[in-house]
């Protein structure tokens, strides 16, 4: 699932991108799996698979987080529930990422094709959220934060601090309400990935930092002229 390629690529990474990085490539290959199989059996082996390589890439790079991950057995009755909760962790921790990466980057507009992309994302988003059973007072504090979203790509701001705020809106939805809105974590860990995306591709384009000049010694210099 992963060759001495994608090592080269995350070799300048801080450890949280990498997992990042390396988390996309782990997720692609498994969906691929995933759709070529027919019954719930099937999909043991791909889902293990997935989780094992997730949990050992988080291990391997130090994250903090990989203490609270624990491997399934691949035979378990509730492998599929585990699975489940484990994706929507990861999609969470995957969002914190690159949120904060962005925000420690330096800001610059959007292209015209990330603005889309965000736009549609986030419709997705305040659909799941109109559909929900979710109470009233939250839902519009939610609905609020998206066309707060909106108005500022509209703007020609990049808008960090909304996304944060309407994360974090859905990460405190609890009971019932939660397990309704948890389809969203999907389209919130895509904005992650354009809004990362954006600001990798702004720090790439950044001349390197010049090095710093030597201090001559001068009691070197002082000695070699006697």
């Amino acid at each position: 699932m992963i060759d001495e390629n994608d090592f080269d690529e995350i070799s300048d990474l801080p450890p949280d991108l990498a997992f990042v990085r390396l988390e996309n490539k782990y997720r692609r290959a498994f969906e691929q799996r995933v759709q070529k199989t027919k019954t719930m059996s099937e999909q043991r082996g791909p889902v293990f698979e997935y989780m094992n390589h997730v949990i050992t890439t988080a291990q391997a790079l130090e994250l903090s987080v990989a203490n609270s991950w624990f491997l399934p057995d691949a035979d378990s009755d509730d492998l599929f529930s585990q699975y489940r909760e484990f994706i929507a962790t990861v999609d969470r921790v995957k969002v914190k990422i690159q949120l904060l990466h962005a925000r420690t980057g330096k800001d610059s507009k959007l292209s015209q094709p990330e603005k889309s992309k965000l736009r549609a994302y986030v419709e997705k988003i305040k659909t799941i959220i109109e559909e929900s059973d979710v109470e009233t007072n939250k839902r519009e504090r939610l609905l609020n934060l998206i066309n707060k979203f909106l108005a500022e790509l509209d703007r020609d701001r990049t808008p960090f601090k909304t996304f944060s705020e309407l994360m974090m809106g859905f990460a405190h939805l609890g009971g019932k309400m939660a397990e309704e809105a948890e389809p969203a974590w999907k389209w919130f860990r895509l904005i992650g990935e354009v809004l990362g995306a954006h600001q990798e591709e702004k720090r790439a384009q950044l001349p390197p930092p010049e090095k710093p000049k030597q201090i001559e010694d001068q009691s070197n210099k002082t000695k070699a002229s006697k």
